[in-house]
C-alpha cells in the first residue's frame, strides 16, 4: 500500500497511536496457524515479521511468506481482520471520511 505521495505505508501506519494492533494481528495469525493441519504448534514469530497486507472493502488481508510444509510443498498462509473486528475508530484510514 502507498500513501497519496506514493510512499510505502507500513502496517503500523494504518492504526491510531496507542492501539495494540500487534497483539490483534498475532492472535489472528496464531488462529490461522492453528486451523492449518500442517502447521499446528508452529511459532507465529517466524512469519509475523514479513507479513504483507492489502486493504479490502471490509477487511485487511494478510499473507505470510511461503511456508515450507512437511510434504515438501511451499505456499503462504492467508488470513484477515475485518474493520469491524479491529474497530474503525482504531484505523487511521477512516480519518479523512
Amino acid at each position: 500500500c502507498f500513501d497519496e505521495k506514493g510512499l510505502p505505508v507500513g502496517l503500523e501506519d494504518l492504526f491510531i497511536e496507542g492501539f495494540e494492533w500487534e497483539n490483534l494481528v498475532r492472535s489472528s495469525l496464531d488462529q490461522a496457524i492453528y486451523q492449518d493441519p500442517g502447521l499446528q504448534g508452529e511459532d507465529s514469530e517466524i512469519w509475523i515479521q514479513d507479513l504483507q497486507f492489502v486493504l479490502g472493502l471490509s477487511e485487511i488481508n494478510f499473507t505470510t511468506q511461503p511456508i515450507k510444509r512437511q510434504d515438501g510443498s511451499e505456499y503462504p498462509l492467508y488470513f484477515f481482520l475485518s474493520y469491524e473486528e479491529i474497530g474503525c475508530s482504531n484505523l487511521r484510514i477512516f480519518d479523512s471520511l
